[in-house]
């Protein structure tokens, strides 16, 4: 789990963040993320949706460290893989009701990253006011796909990785809390649960492993591709298995 926020806004706002599984998905629409193929071409998807400050520092841009959607960000100034630590391009929508949908539980933000052109990943994100929403997902997705190949090592992360063919799913979540107002009533706080699901193309992701294992071997520094798209299976802050190796030069 990460970490812990507080969000003043309207009543219209918390009303808006009460979605999890819905009874019919029946009038609703939104992208399915059971279907994604890695095919898609995420400016036509998103077309007028695209939110283009949600991935960009603009004092990156004006110095020359990046360019708009550049993935990572400002990865001349902290470069994860020499010269050629580009990797492609980051697009994430604006937030809207309904964006997306893994069968009954509803994201209002996703994102998507390319490669050389290529979708790889895709992201999405789902404020919701019940943490059961949140256990109902990863029971969809262990009914799905078995028991998870990466879980935490710790009684603080609630992250899972799975193993599903062509691809990896991961998911996590972050508590947070809305206050509430009206004219004619107290303020009040309510808890607020981020849902991020991960959807990685599986050969992408081992390719990314391996760059980092490579250069591990040449510098022993382990360095990890920044940013939102990440498997935490890949990074030693999250599999602290991986820590322990590095630490006591086992790793290789």
């Amino acid at each position: 789990m990460k970490y812990y926020s507080i969000l003043l806004s309207g009543i219209f706002l918390l009303a808006c963040s009460q979605k999890g599984p819905l009874p019919s998905l029946n009038g609703h629409k939104g992208f399915d993320l059971e279907k994604i193929s890695f095919k898609e071409d995420p400016v036509a998807l998103l077309n007028t949706n695209i939110d283009s400050t949600a991935n960009a520092q603009s004092e990156y841009v004006e110095k020359g460290y990046s360019e708009a959607f550049d993935y990572p960000v400002g990865y001349k100034l902290e470069p994860w893989n020499g010269d050629h630590s580009f990797y492609g391009k980051a697009y994430y929508s604006k937030t809207s009701d309904s964006m997306a949908h893994y069968q009954n539980l509803y994201f209002d933000r996703m994102a998507f990253l390319t490669h050389e052109g290529k979708t790889v990943a895709v992201l999405a994100q789902a404020d919701v006011l019940s943490e059961s929403i949140y256990a109902d997902l990863v029971n969809v997705l262990n009914k799905q796909f078995g028991s998870p190949v990466f879980e935490p090592q710790t009684n603080v992360d609630v992250f899972y990785e799975w193993n599903a063919g062509d691809r990896y799913l991961q998911t996590d979540y972050y508590k947070g809390a809305a206050v509430t107002a009206t004219s004619n009533e107290p303020m009040k706080l309510q808890e607020i649960f981020t849902i991020q699901f991960l959807i990685f193309d599986r050969e992408a992701a081992n390719e990314i492993r391996k760059i980092q294992e490579s250069n591990y071997a040449k510098t022993q520094n382990y360095r990890v591709m920044p940013g939102d798209f990440q498997l935490y299976s890949q990074d030693p802050m999250k599999n602290l298995g991986m820590m322990n190796e590095l630490l006591e030069k086992k790793f290789n």
